[in-house]
Formats: C-alpha cells, structure tokens, sequence
C-alpha cells in the first residue's frame, strides 16, 4: 500500500472523527464540557486539550524535519514497517482494545486548568483540520524512512507511518473516553 493510500484511511478516519465530535458535543453547555466525574478522571474540555498538547509538543522536531521539505525519502511503496516503539504505542493507545489500558499522561501532556470554554470544541476540530492537513503533506513521503521521537521519552521512537496511527488511536481513544464521561450517571442535565 502506498503512503497516499495508508495516509487516506487515516484522513478519512479523522474526518469522521470530526464530524462525531460536531454531533455528540454541539448541544453542551460550559457546565457540562468541564464536568468531572472525579477528580482524578478528566472533562470532556480537559480530554480534548491533553490531544491538543499533545500533538502540539511534537510539532518542534516536525517542523525542524519538514523545513527542508525537498530533501526528504520520497514514497516506494512499499508496505509500512513497524518499530519497537511504535508496536508498544500502538498497543499502549489502540482505541478498538476490548480492555483500555489506563495509562497516566506524562506532566507535559496534562492539561493545566479545570475550566474551559466551549470555544475549546471549535479550536479542537481545528486541531482535527490540522492533523487531517498534515498527513496529506506527508503522502508522498516515504514514512519508513522518517522518524518521530516522544517529547515525553526521548528514547521512544517510531516512524513516521506510525506517528501518523498513533494521532489517529490518540484522538479516538480520548473522543471514547470524553463519550464515556456524558454517560456517567451524575452528568450534568443541561
């Protein structure tokens, strides 16, 4: 499979994602987009901020790898090899797991508020847009051969074709589990 193609199912995916978000979140008031159902567990506002923190804090090396757009390997088509770090991400983060791992976020991926506004959801779909963009970017490149490492652990690495699932299982994990909080028991009723 090309990157263009693995690119497109990633793409359609998060589009989907957006329009999932415009659906189920669009009738929320300020009350409900910041409740928790405890303290340790996290807001519809807060899942939706650490994936913004998230993505942002690998934007630094992305930019620094892109800024020379040209002299980057260009796609063979061959299919996408998988690294030790990106399989244990993957494993780490895969949304469509029957059992979830909780895995607690690194300080630098915690957001660092309790109350957000609801504009949070328009910049949220933006940040959808975004990543949606770059992976077009990205679709005639060769993935194998470009390589992302974890803000959070420098030692975990994985490439490029990976990076791009992980955004996708990170993004849908957290849409599960921001679904999750408005179906608890004590969620605020409008």
């Amino acid at each position: 499979m090309s990157a263009k193609q693995y690119l497109e199912t990633l793409i359609h995916d998060l589009q989907n994602l957006q329009q999932d978000v415009k659906e189920q979140f669009k009738d929320l008031n300020e009350k409900q987009f910041n409740w928790k159902p405890s303290e340790k567990q996290w807001s519809i506002a807060e899942c939706f901020t650490h994936l913004m923190l998230t993505s942002e804090a690998y934007q630094p090396q992305i930019k620094k790898k892109f800024a020379d757009f040209g002299t980057l390997p260009k796609d063979e088509g061959k299919p996408n090899k998988t690294t030790i770090g990106g399989q244990l991400m993957m494993n780490m983060v895969n949304p469509h797991k029957k059992k979830i791992s909780k895995i607690p976020a690194p300080k630098l991926f915690r957001p660092t508020q309790s109350q957000y506004q609801l504009s949070l959801i328009e910049d949220f779909l933006a940040h959808l847009q975004k990543l949606a963009q770059f992976m077009k970017d990205c679709s005639m490149l060769n993935l194998n051969k470009i390589y992302i490492h974890s803000p959070a652990l420098s030692l975990l690495q994985f490439n490029l074709a990976e990076y791009c699932q992980l955004e996708v299982f990170h993004q849908i994990r957290h849409f599960q589990q921001a679904m999750r909080v408005m179906q608890q028991d004590l969620f605020p009723k409008a």
